[in-house]
């Protein structure tokens, strides 16, 4: 076995194994262990720079005086004495009281902002689910026209526009007529002859006394243009347009585009119900609110487009120099 020897040329001393070495260097010759080998790497010098000054851009100053907006809902497809296992005309008067307490709260919440002294009702029809409209089966029919109209529908209406009195200097009512409220025989009727019509002036006799209400209810046509706060809206239940494959959008942008051009008023926004879902679009620029039903559970949506029931309504806040500021869907649902 080869031995180490003691790098002294004057020590004969050898060893067998290498720390044995150490030890003899370091407690003979006084040698430490070698610290190891450090090499130094240069390191390029970096150019520093200063970072350009922060722009803090100052927070606006509002003045509470100005900017007014005013609060805009939509109430549509309340389908009234329509049942279904989620849905009577109980669960519609509580869903009706719940939209009430939402719009009130959504005022209360942009005051924080801007003052908001008046609301826009704008009814888009099919207030009461009626009996001979097709594909209405007789199974979904919990009453007939009249307590349909005279125990459901007027009584929450009614509630629903005097409790805004509460919070609003003036509440407007508009009003278009839908497919649900004509009449059995229509085609030999006149189109005026309509449920929802009714209702709103039934409405509008039992609140003559309330002159914080106004209604403006169309009569005449199944449209309606109107102005708030500086912008014009259509106002349409929207059972004029065709759903092409079950699917309504391209229908919607086609019959709304015509009508931006052959209807007079200059109006920007298109306000419609119907379709049982709440959807907002604007495929050719024109912003379109489609808005939901007040029923769930039933066979419409599901026979017309595949699609379920949608228990929510539209409100929004406009200004005058804006137009539409804010929108939100109500989930009728859920509190």
């Amino acid at each position: 076995m080869e031995r180490i020897k003691c790098p002294y040329p004057d020590c004969p001393v050898t060893f067998s194994r290498k720390d044995a070495l150490l030890r003899h260097l370091k407690s003979v010759h006084d040698i430490a262990k070698p610290e190891p080998k450090v090499t130094i790497v240069s390191v390029p010098q970096l150019e520093v720079r200063e970072l350009s000054p922060v722009n803090i851009i100052p927070l606006p100053q509002e003045n509470m005086e100005e900017g007014e907006e005013g609060q805009v809902v939509l109430i549509s497809d309340t389908q009234a004495g329509q049942q279904s296992p989620t849905f009577n005309s109980k669960v519609l008067k509580e869903r009706m009281n719940w939209l009430a307490e939402a719009v009130m709260r959504l005022c209360l919440l942009h005051r924080k902002m801007r003052p908001v002294k008046k609301l826009w009702a704008c009814l888009l029809g099919d207030l009461i689910e009626n009996m001979n409209v097709p594909p209405i089966s007789l199974e979904e029919v919990e009453r007939v026209v009249y307590d349909q109209i005279f125990e459901v529908i007027v009584p929450a209406l009614n509630d629903f526009l005097v409790s805004q009195l509460q919070l609003f200097e003036e509440v407007n009512v508009y009003g278009v007529r839908g497919n649900h409220g004509q009449l059995e025989g229509r085609r030999s009727l006149s189109a005026k002859t309509n449920w929802d019509t009714m209702v709103y002036k039934i409405l509008e006799l039992g609140l003559k006394g309330q002159k914080q209400i106004k209604f403006h209810i169309e009569t005449d046509s199944f449209y309606q243009v109107v102005d708030i706060m500086g912008s014009k809206c259509l106002l349409v239940h929207g059972d004029q347009i065709p759903a092409y494959l079950g699917i309504p959008f391209y229908g919607i942008d086609r019959r709304t585009l015509r009508w931006n051009v052959n209807i007079p008023g200059g109006w920007k926004y298109c306000f419609m119900g119907h379709f049982h879902m709440c959807n907002y679009i604007r495929p050719s620029g024109i912003p379109i609110f489609i808005n939901g039903t007040f029923a769930s559970g039933t066979l419409y949506p599901l026979h017309r487009l595949g699609l379920q029931d949608e228990p929510a309504q539209w409100s929004f806040f406009m200004s005058h120099k804006q137009g539409i500021t804010a929108r939100y869907e109500i989930n009728l649902t859920k509190r």
